[in-house]
């Protein structure tokens, strides 16, 4: 997501204070890393293989020793965690020991790596297939997360921020996970705003469940609901996929103590609290009905802004958005607009598509009381103390629109939703 200028420093900021902050609060962890051969062979097949791309190459809160706490292998579930830290060079780590005294045995020192590279997310799903084969694979991604733009940039000190050029992109996360043949369960454990249909149609083909946030996020929101799926991995190792999918949102939102964070930060900075809004998506149902239907009603949407621009501008400004208002809700949106001429039965259509995708969604309801589960990328002036025009003349809707459209993503390619975004902006701007 290419946020306006200005806006785009203040989301960046206002994440990096949240890491910072919430990284002197997390309990500290006492545990032993040691160094360990290669296996001679690779292991035997287990039921699960779980894998954490921890990019903390940024300057943020590396979370590598909360995670060993939280998770350990056990006999038929490995735990693997790439770890990049901010000073320091990345190593392969084998998870083990106990919540008690984890411990981490060093397999590989891989150098400086570029996590927000598509090849080193390729290179760890590779060594796990190699070495350490299993019947279902999990891998949870933690870093900062930008919308449709990505996740994961590397930020190592001995360069500049390279915000615009290193962010893992959805084709990329597709591409290395497809290179494996794809995964069962991807979790986007901390980076925001990636519960988009821009992401998960992407991923449609290359993971069987796909679960993120509408909004900001933390992994301070997910880490004491890690034992619980670990617990669940190991004890019911054949749990369907979709069944999975239906409890992993619950157990992060029950383990989640939004309360301690109101208690810990003064009231001033109670807006960098993360919320607990996330949702479980089916990739199978990421199909063409789905597709087609996003494309129906946007072919509609432009059919109806000459006489009902005004109208829809109204329903976009009316639906529960994020990320200072560039993405909005789909569900929410689609039942906005259905009250204009002609929008009823595609709005409908639309709508019973997204139910099918969302197995589970939960939401805070006290700052995001319309969260459906997925959301689409729509960016409108956010405070509204700029007319449209000087808005666009100031931050550029004409610069990120054509960023979008330019993007690697199967649904600008598959649909008419960005042919919509440059009309809806010509009626209103115009």
């Amino acid at each position: 997501m290419r946020l306006p200028k200005q806006s785009s420093v203040r989301f960046l900021i206002l994440c990096l204070v949240l890491w910072g902050t919430m990284a002197g609060a997390a309990e500290p962890v006492v545990q032993r890393r040691i160094a360990c051969e290669m296996p001679g062979a690779p292991s035997e097949l287990s039921d699960w293989t779980i894998l954490f791309y921890c990019n903390a190459d940024f300057q943020g809160s590396n979370v590598s020793d909360l995670f060993a706490q939280r998770m350990q292998s056990r006999d038929n579930v490995t735990v693997l965690m790439l770890e990049d830290p901010y000073v320091g060079e990345a190593t392969l780590w084998l998870e083990g020991g106990d919540a008690e005294a984890p411990m981490l045995r060093a397999l590989e020192a891989w150098g400086e790596v570029d996590m927000g590279g598509a090849e080193t997310l390729a290179r760890l799903l590779a060594f796990a297939q190699t070495w350490y084969p299993s019947k279902q694979t999990m891998a949870m991604l933690y870093s900062h997360g930008n919308g449709w733009r990505g996740v994961c940039y590397d930020d190592h000190p001995s360069t500049d921020v390279r915000v615009e050029t290193t962010w893992l992109t959805p084709d990329e996360i597709s591409a290395a996970l497809r290179s494996v043949g794809g995964i069962d369960v991807l979790l986007l454990t901390s980076p925001c705003n990636t519960g988009t249909l821009e992401f998960g149609y992407e991923l449609r083909q290359c993971t069987s469940l796909f679960v993120a946030s509408e909004a900001g996020s933390s992994f301070y929101v997910w880490e004491k609901s890690l034992p619980l799926i670990l617990d669940s991995l190991t004890t019911r190792p054949e749990l369907p996929i979709e069944t999975l999918g239906m409890q992993l949102p619950i157990w992060v939102q029950g383990a989640y103590d939004r309360a301690f964070w109101t208690d810990q930060l003064p009231e001033d900075k109670h807006s960098l609290i993360p919320t607990a809004v996330l949702s479980s998506v089916l990739g199978a149902a990421f199909g063409d009905d789905l597709a087609e239907s996003l494309d129906v009603f946007s072919q509609a949407l432009i059919a109806a802004l000459p006489e009902y621009g005004e109208q829809t501008n109204q329903a976009r400004r009316a639906s529960q958005d994020f990320a200072y208002r560039a993405y909005v809700d789909a569900c929410e949106f689609a039942d906005q607009v259905s009250t204009i001429m002609g929008m009823k039965d595609v709005s409908d259509r639309f709508r019973e598509a997204l139910s099918h995708a969302i197995i589970q969604s939960v939401t805070d309801n006290d700052s995001h009381p319309s969260a459906h589960g997925l959301s689409l990328y729509f960016p409108i002036n956010p405070s509204g103390a700029l007319s449209e025009r000087e808005y666009d003349e100031q931050y550029g809707f004409g610069y990120y629109r054509e960023d979008y459209i330019q993007a690697s993503l199967d649904l600008v390619d598959e649909t008419r939703w960005d042919e919509f975004l440059v009309e809806f902006y010509k009626t209103v701007l115009d």
